[in-house]
């Protein structure tokens, strides 16, 4: 049986393996499932597929789904994500 998940703003494939397979090691078998590079960008919306079968740990499966717990750890590098903008001066004395 396969299944699917939506990816929420700022999910990586990290996030995703501990919310479906309980384990952040279920990444490596999110991206093979679903054709991408471990380091590839989420995008919110997108849909991925997953097995129950591969599960790791259903304890925090279960905990994730009965708090309805969704992590978000993505981070944006982009100017627009940043605190400040391209003329702030990187270099300290």
């Amino acid at each position: 049986m396969i299944l699917k998940v939506e990816v929420k703003d700022r999910q990586s494939l990290f996030d995703i393996a501990l919310q479906v397979y309980g384990n952040t090691e279920g990444a490596y078998i999110l991206a093979k499932e679903n054709d991408l590079e471990i380091t590839d960008k989420l995008h919110a919306g997108q849909i991925l597929s997953y097995s129950p079968d591969n599960v790791i740990d259903k304890r925090i499966v279960n905990q994730y789904k009965l708090n309805a717990i969704y992590p978000t750890t993505a981070f944006d590098f982009s100017v627009d994500g940043r605190i400040f903008d391209e003329t702030f001066e990187l270099t300290f004395n």
